[in-house]
């Protein structure tokens, strides 16, 4: 399984809605290397990961979660959004101080 990290409650978290059991899994970061449990869980916010593992009823219990190196689509809208709001709002203010220096107002 392969989607959005969302914090749960240690050992578990979720992808797509989808509970996962992370207590005996091998977990690793962007880079490939081993975490601790508490790391995984703090390093995997707003990055998307990949889960392998067993489904039984609705948890997965996972043998492996992997960290994906690029951060998840929403956080990068997000930022995307942010910069193009902050370049607006100075492209704004750039323009207002011009009109105020030629002695007009529009």
């Amino acid at each position: 399984m392969d989607g959005s990290f969302a914090a749960g409650t240690s050992p578990q978290f979720t992808v797509f809605g989808i509970t996962v059991n992370a207590s005996s899994a091998t977990l690793r970061g962007a880079g490939g290397a081993t975490l601790t449990l508490a790391d995984f869980l703090t390093q995997a916010v707003g990055h998307s990961v990949k889960v392998s593992g067993q489904l039984s009823g609705t948890i997965v219990t996972a043998s492996e979660a992997r960290i994906h190196a690029r951060l998840c689509w929403q956080r990068l809208s997000e930022r995307s959004h942010n910069s193009v709001t902050t370049a607006r709002s100075k492209m704004l203010a750039t323009r207002t101080a011009r009109v105020a220096v030629r002695g007009f107002v529009r």
